[in-house]
């Protein structure tokens, strides 16, 4: 019976020290597959601080958060840099060192002894899917577009080897469907099941406009044979001494030769991320054949090129009472104000026509969404024929520190003055605008009642009421205006050469010849222009453009300037 109990215990024991034995080796696996998960350590990174490298510590912190302070930045690339003539994101190919250079580097690290039957994703969020796309640098240095919607586009094996390269772009602006800010994501999935994933935020650099008082490294007018040669000649001499260099648009074809409006055919401006900046060119939406000059000899490297919206025959076709308002001598931006350090976005509209008579909005939606020169501020331009706000108003530079800038400004009441003074002071007879007219004189102006009642009017409640919302929006005082004299016909044309409508080029300003009365053979409206402009940082010069102002336009019209971008990138500007 002894004998037969001891065997029944030692059985028992032997049985719960083989129990415990599978236990604990259960345990230690069990730990050991989670030692296994754990040591996964998931990592994506940008240049979230902006000093134009990538480093997995520096820019680590706040790199899910997009702020101003924070956040990695890259191109709409919109270039192109083999000159192509077709925008770098066009095409799921690194065209070359020069197209590497514009897209943004992401890295994400290595995780040694990741499995092999892991699975690796690179994602973006929804919402950017259609606007970006991911470059992986292969082991053969070569870049291949990822598949941004397949679920394990990253081969494991090469992510346990070395830290991955990636490279980014966007084929667009924000707008108002897309915040231009985009999520990149990486996520893991190991073979037991467990998921881990790291996530950096990158925004695309905005488009910004470029104001009269960037520095100007190019301008640019079209040959018009015949019409003016003595408006090129002038410019020829004068744009090198501003430092630039002069580009005349040959008359031939393909281009329309009457098509002469280089400020109405393309707006340029610039984007820049952290080491990288191009100019960029908005193609006019107006239907000329010149509207393709931007593409075929601007775009190219470091020179992009966008369009946003479609043509709209109302206002765009060049005629009828809105058809020049999607023009951009309709598009302008002011110099750096302390609320806009990079200046705010201006344009015109007619509050007497439909409620879409403006710049196409679709345009200026975009603009807004940049998010730097917004709100864009409408003045009210539909009392002029072509409704352009580069005919009302240009910013010049003061001297003064403290209040930086002037506006240019037309006054009707100012040639009401004039003419008043030079009847009095006996020269009522002398010719004014015998380069247009053989019969007017100074007095024939100053006793036409009709255009006199139509002038004081416009000044009264037109044009005052747009330099108060200037003084209200952009904080401008009354001293901060010069008070060009003008004069307008009833159908809203400049009578008197537009000396509003100049061109402003590194120190220099272009006017339109105002062909005034000559007193001791000095043009008076000339003479008055310089007194205006007496003591400000600017060398004024007058070109003959009389055949641009028979026309409808002047100087500004007639011309383009490729300008820099501003020393302080736009993210440092607070």
């Amino acid at each position: 019976m002894i004998r037969k109990y001891m065997r029944k215990n030692q059985l028992k024991g032997q049985f719960l020290l083989i129990l415990i034995a599978g236990l604990t080796i259960l345990l230690l696996q069990a730990n050991s597959c989670q030692k296994s998960a754990s040591a996964i350590e998931v990592q994506i990174i940008a240049d979230v601080n902006r000093d134009g490298k990538v480093d997995f510590d520096e820019d680590n912190q706040g790199k899910n958060k997009w702020t101003s302070e924070r956040g990695a930045i890259f191109f709409n690339n919109n270039d192109s840099d083999q000159n192509t003539k077709t925008p770098d994101h066009a095409d799921a190919v690194v065209n070359g060192p020069e197209d590497l250079r514009d897209l943004a580097v992401l890295k994400v690290k290595k995780i040694p002894d990741l499995p092999e039957d892991s699975r690796v994703v690179i994602s973006v969020d929804n919402a950017s899917l259609d606007r970006v796309r991911l470059f992986l640098k292969a082991v053969d240095n070569d870049y291949r577009p990822l598949n941004l919607t397949a679920d394990g586009n990253i081969d494991p094996a090469l992510l346990s080897l070395k830290d991955l390269e990636l490279r980014i772009e966007a084929n667009s602006y924000a707008d108002k469907s897309w915040s231009g800010e985009t999520e990149v994501t990486v996520t893991v999935k190991s073979p037991n099941g467990e998921t881990q994933s790291d996530s950096v935020r990158l925004k695309v650099a905005p488009f910004l406009l470029l104001s009269n008082l960037n520095r100007g490294t190019t301008l640019y007018a079209r040959e018009f044979p015949e019409r003016n040669e003595a408006f090129i000649k002038s410019l020829s001499e004068l744009v090198p001494q501003a430092g630039a260099e002069l580009v005349v648009v040959p008359a031939g074809e393909p281009y329309n030769p009457r098509c002469i409006w280089l400020q109405d055919t393309l707006e340029i401006g610039y984007s820049e991320m952290p080491g990288q900046r191009m100019n960029v060119v908005l193609k006019a939406n107006r239907s000329r054949s010149l509207d393709n000059y931007a593409k075929d000899r601007l775009l190219g490297r470091d020179f992009g090129w966008i369009q946003v919206g479609t043509f709209r025959e109302k206002y765009g076709q060049g005629r009828g009472g809105n058809g020049w308002l999607d023009w951009y001598g309709n598009l302008e931006v002011t110099p750096p104000l302390p609320e806009y350090p990079h200046g705010r976005i201006y344009y015109g509209h007619n509050p007497d026509g439909p409620k879409e008579a403006s710049l196409n909005p679709e345009i200026v939606g975009m603009l807004d969404a940049q998010g730097i020169q917004a709100p864009a501020l409408k003045l009210d331009t539909g009392w002029l024929l072509i409704k352009h706000v580069d005919e009302m108003i240009s910013f010049l530079p003061s001297g003064d520190p403290e209040h930086p800038y002037k506006v240019l400004v037309v006054d009707t009441d100012a040639m009401i003055g004039l003419l008043e003074k030079w009847v009095k002071d006996g020269y009522g007879d002398l010719p004014i605008l015998d380069l247009y007219s053989k019969k007017a004189t100074v007095s024939s102006f100053a006793k036409n009642k009709t255009m006199i009642d139509l002038n004081q009017s416009l000044q009264r409640e037109r044009i005052e009421p747009n330099i108060d919302l200037l003084k209200r929006e952009l904080g401008l005082r009354e001293e901060d205006f010069i008070r060009v004299p003008s004069f307008f016909d009833k159908n809203g044309v400049s009578v008197v050469p537009n000396m509003v409508n100049s061109t402003i080029l590194n120190g220099h300003i272009f006017i339109v010849a105002p062909n005034g009365p000559v007193i001791d053979g000095k043009d008076q409206l000339e003479e008055e222009m310089r007194k205006l402009l007496s003591g400000l940082p600017l060398k004024p010069h007058f070109i003959d453009a009389r055949q641009y102002h028979k026309w409808g336009g002047e100087v500004h019209c007639a011309t383009n300037v490729r300008r820099e971008g501003f020393r302080t990138p736009w993210w440092a500007m607070k």
